[in-house]
């Protein structure tokens, strides 16, 4: 059933590799399989078991040590799992802010990332869907890049956004955030 509304509402778009293992089931192994991959042209990407925490190197170390991602968002936000606090936190990349999101995997997958509201204000689907008509559906990886960044006075608007590399994007955040 997990599966099914998880799919009811997201389309794969870019596999990370065929049949490969979600992070979601390498951390919770009561979920019925999902495979890693890009889903709804990168509204929300669920992360590959083989996804490390290397992008997070230059961020300090509490915001890393003890959490394993899940999902990333199309703007380059993460879905964390926590394994002190045993629970899924949604980190804001640019305000470098974790938050709470659910202590339950299933419904994260059903419930949570299906909901109208988190899909409209958090995953900002409209957005999403005109950056997409614009630059392109999102592959494994990728994130749509606000240039400037929001931190370094951008202002949000859509044709101030690119495709880069979700990797290099958290690292260079992490750098510039935490550089004193």
């Amino acid at each position: 059933m997990v599966r099914e509304s998880f799919l009811s509402v997201y389309t794969p778009t870019d596999r990370f590799a065929r049949g490969s293992r979600s992070a979601m089931n390498d951390v919770f192994d009561n979920l019925p399989e999902v495979d890693a991959g890009v889903y709804n042209n990168g509204e929300i990407s669920l992360l590959a078991d083989s996804y490390d925490i290397d992008a997070f190197a230059s961020w300090p170390r509490f915001f890393w040590e003890n959490r394993s991602p899940l999902a990333i968002t199309a703007f380059g936000d993460f879905f964390v799992w926590s394994r002190d606090t045993r629970q899924i936190d949604y980190l804001e990349v640019q305000r470098q802010t974790l938050l709470k999101a659910t202590h339950d995997p299933v419904w994260f997958l059903e419930g949570f990332l299906t909901g109208s509201t988190v899909r409209r204000g958090l995953l900002r689907e409209g957005l999403v869907k005109t950056l997409v008509a614009r630059l392109g559906g999102l592959t494994y990886g990728k994130c749509f890049i606000l240039e400037p960044w929001q931190m370094l006075g951008g202002a949000d608007a859509p044709e101030n956004y690119t495709v880069g590399d979700a990797r290099v994007y958290v690292n260079l955040v992490g750098q510039t955030a935490f550089s004193e």
